[in-house]
């Protein structure tokens, strides 16, 4: 899959799903994960998902209720249980849009990716938030 920068206009080819960097990031005292790209010519940081603890209960429910259709659809459940089961999974899956959505409305910064030195001395890549005003 070809992918634009949107900051420097560079197209680069993403090989698989390695290329998506995912990092753990504190934020005023509460804990998310960030999976985002990285463009490789300007490394302009850019976020694909921002995931809490409300995140992963979520989408453990929506995994849930897509089982839940599948295993009915194997057995043949009557059409009117499976029409309830689908439409539950539906909602379930727009909770957890919505979630994501309000999750990346709280960040209006920037993230960058900046060099930060290990305990051991070698250099490693870290996911730096600078929150604009």
């Amino acid at each position: 899959m070809l992918v634009k920068c949107d900051s420097c206009g560079f197209e680069h080819e993403l090989s698989g799903p390695d290329d998506i960097r995912t990092q753990p990031f504190e934020f005023r005292g509460k804990k998310y994960v960030i999976d985002f790209l990285l463009c490789p010519s300007c490394k302009h940081v850019d976020i694909v998902c921002i995931k809490d603890a409300k995140y992963f209960r979520l989408a453990k429910e929506v995994e849930k209720a897509r089982k839940r259709i599948a295993k009915m659809h194997k057995i043949g459940a009557n059409s009117q249980n499976y029409a309830h089961a689908v439409r539950s999974a539906f909602k379930k899956q727009e909770r957890l849009g919505k979630h994501v959505d309000g999750l990346k409305a709280k960040f209006h910064g920037v993230f960058t990716v900046e060099d930060a030195e290990l305990s051991d001395g070698s250099i490693t890549d870290c996911l730096v938030y600078h929150e604009t005003v």
